[in-house]
């Protein structure tokens, strides 16, 4: 595999990684089983301020107001 297919294959796997995350964070916090802190750890990002960034720039709002 060429250099620049490789880099493709890995921001596409990364993208595709946050796109999962995101939408399994809006699954659970449609149940409100897990606070924003659990979600944040179940879902591997860094903590939570790093989840609520991410979460408000996809979604428009932070995960509380979700």
């Amino acid at each position: 595999m060429k250099f620049t297919e490789q880099l493709f294959v890995e921001k596409l796997n990364a993208k595709s990684r946050s796109h999962w995350q995101l939408k399994t964070a809006e699954k659970l916090l449609k149940q409100k089983w897990f606070n924003i802190n659990e979600i944040a750890e179940r879902l591997d990002f860094t903590d939570a301020s790093h989840f609520n960034r991410i979460f408000k720039k996809y979604n428009g709002k932070s995960p509380s107001a979700f």
